[in-house]
């Protein structure tokens, strides 16, 4: 009986080993499926990832691409400001320095007609950095070398052109001691030994005046070219955006002088008359003029102090298509069907106002808007209001600005010397229009719109839109005399009286 018992419980025992080692082993199974399946899993999330990364990079590079296309011109990444121009780095930034480092970007911010300050983005691991000076009918020289992203060169002559090399270093034998490193001069970072130099960079400054004011037609293609250099000789004060496209297809540039990211600005407007392209002329003037001393006074005052706190939005060609027939006729509009309406439009070319659409675009505000005329030279409200690009673009464009600050208004037209201040006493801007009014008037000496019975209905009209559709104060002044479009004899006397006047009515504001 003892051992039939003694013989069951090490069955039992048996039996409880096997199924323990059995439960083992599928655990470890279990597990490995389990394991097996998280790594699939993991394989699976890292491909969805891969591909939406793909995605993402592929969204970001067209986004930037077409960001790009609407920037000005070759040398339009003039919007970064030198202190960030001086923090940034290459796209190789992880890299390790060698022989084939290099400034990824030169900026130049002239200060007058005699001083230059040349900035560039930094190179990972960058000693510090060989400047070269290229002056008129001369070789390279080399002129510095420096640790920080910036040269200033105050040696520049007023009517030349200089070229600019920049060359990182790395010097293996650095210190960790500044005051060691300080003693040593440029020939050290030259061919001294343990210097490995990076490939060059340059940039051409000519230091000239930018804007042309000798000769009549001041062409949509000049103005374009001069914000392009306007931006590259003043880095960091200057920006420029198209903000919209005309009818044919041409750029509306808002080109902006001052901090861009002050709480306050104000907005001037030109052309938008095409025969009145004199006031592109004045308009690109006044900016040359306010960036050139943008580091010294007018008035007796600081220009860059004014323009910190309250920047100038320049709309120096409202109207570029009917610019361009006025100067070149219809044969200048590219698009083949506008062109072809063209010529069955009442008018001159030479005396055309509207766009290229036949319509007259100070007509076509958002303002008490009647549709009156027919298509043509001069006077055709549009089908409704805004119904023109330009318009659209404009609108939109004041909508934006009043978002962050706008403060204030000029339109620029031509002709008659006069200046259009009237509004409402019940507007929101009466005030500030009045006290714009009276600056004007103090600086340019015009008649006042009363005073020779020449009023505005206001019907579709720019300044009226601005204050009363927007609350902006808003006035209009009316430069030349005698005829459109205003002949070149006229710019001095005209330049003598407003190139001035925005900086001051800036200044109201401040």
């Amino acid at each position: 009986m003892m051992k039939r018992f003694k013989r069951i419980v090490a069955l039992v025992i048996a039996f409880a080993i096997i199924a323990t080692s059995f439960n083992m082993v599928y655990a470890e199974e279990a597990s490995g499926d389990s394991s097996a399946a998280k790594v699939s899993a993991d394989a699976s999330d890292d491909a969805v990832s891969s591909d939406a990364y793909k995605a993402t990079s592929e969204v970001k590079t067209e986004v930037t691409t077409e960001v790009m296309t609407t920037e000005v011109l070759t040398t339009e990444d003039v919007n970064t400001d030198i202190s960030s121009a001086e923090a940034s780095t290459d796209a190789s930034a992880d890299a390790p320095f060698s022989e084939a480092s290099k400034v990824d970007s030169i900026y130049l911010t002239a200060h007058g007609k005699t001083k230059v300050v040349v900035s560039w983005t930094s190179v990972y691991q960058a000693t510090g950095y060989l400047v070269y000076k290229k002056a008129p009918s001369a070789s390279y020289k080399l002129v510095s070398f420096v640790y920080e992203c910036k040269y200033t060169d105050s040696s520049v002559k007023y009517g030349k052109t200089y070229e600019y090399k920049i060359v990182p270093v790395m010097d293996t034998n650095a210190s960790m001691e500044a005051s060691a490193d300080a003693s040593r001069d440029a020939s050290y970072y030259v061919s001294g030994d343990g210097i490995i130099k990076g490939l060059e960079n340059s940039i051409t400054f000519k230091n000239a005046k930018i804007v042309a004011t000798g000769h009549q037609k001041y062409t949509y293609t000049e103005m374009k070219g001069d914000i392009a250099l306007l931006c590259k000789n003043y880095h960091g004060i200057v920006k420029s955006h198209v903000f919209g496209k005309s009818e044919d297809n041409r750029n509306l540039y808002d080109v902006t002088v001052g901090n861009p990211n002050a709480k306050k600005s104000l907005m001037v407007v030109a052309s938008i008359h095409a025969r009145e392209y004199m006031t592109t002329v004045v308009t690109m003037s006044q900016i040359e003029y306010y960036l050139q001393n943008y580091y010294s006074k007018i008035d007796g005052k600081s220009v860059s102090g004014t323009l910190d706190n309250i920047c100038i939005h320049f709309v120096p060609m409202a109207n570029p298509d009917g610019v361009t027939i006025s100067q070149s006729g219809f044969n200048s509009i590219r698009n083949k069907t506008l062109r072809a309406k063209l010529k069955k439009m009442p008018g001159y070319s030479r005396q055309w106002k509207s766009n290229a659409r036949g319509v007259d675009l100070n007509r076509n505000y958002a303002y008490k808007f009647r549709r009156r005329g027919i298509r043509g030279q001069e006077g055709y409200s549009g089908a409704k209001a805004s119904s023109e690009k330009e318009t659209k673009a404009i609108s939109k464009l004041i909508t934006s600005l009043k978002s962050k600050g706008l403060k204030g208004a000029v339109n620029y037209h031509t002709m008659g010397s006069i200046i259009f201040g009237g509004i409402k006493k019940s507007a929101a801007a009466y005030k500030n229009t009045k006290r714009m009014y009276k600056v004007a008037k103090n600086t340019t000496k015009y008649l006042a719109s009363e005073a020779v019975g020449y009023g505005s209905s206001g019907y579709g009209n720019l300044r009226e839109y601005f204050m009363y559709t927007k609350k902006v104060p808003s006035i209009t002044i009316e430069v030349g005399r005698y005829c459109n479009p205003v002949p070149q004899s006229q710019f001095k006397g005209i330049w003598s009286k407003n190139k001035k006047l925005v900086l001051r009515e800036a200044r109201l504001f401040d």
